[in-house]
């Protein structure tokens, strides 16, 4: 699959890992938006060529703005900074922010 004028969304793309992914991406012809709320990652990681939007993977309305056109989801976003049973405990709300933020594609065909 060519990435060539595809519309793409990098969650967590301004954090270490989520920044050299946006950086392949927008060297291989992707148009790039990184959805990013700042908390561990920073704005300078962002790929001058990708579109920054700050705000949070919790927030739906965020979510569904940044989301709309999109053809491709990479979801890195993820918060690293609370103790591992807090963790746990909020995985099942992860997995449904995930579930928010990547449609159900593969029922269309």
């Amino acid at each position: 699959m060519g990435l060539t004028g595809k519309s793409i969304l990098v969650t967590g793309g301004a954090g270490f890992i989520g920044a050299h992914l946006v950086d392949s991406l927008v060297a291989h012809g992707g148009h790039v938006t990184v959805l990013n709320n700042l908390s561990t990652g920073v704005r300078r990681n962002v790929n001058s060529q990708a579109v920054l939007r700050v705000g949070d993977v919790e927030d739906d309305r965020v979510v569904g703005k940044s989301r709309e056109g999109v053809e491709i989801v990479f979801h890195l976003a993820a918060d690293i900074s609370r103790s591992s049973w807090i963790h746990l405990r909020l995985r099942r709300r992860h997995e449904l922010r995930t579930q928010v933020c990547v449609p159900n594609r593969f029922a269309d065909g």
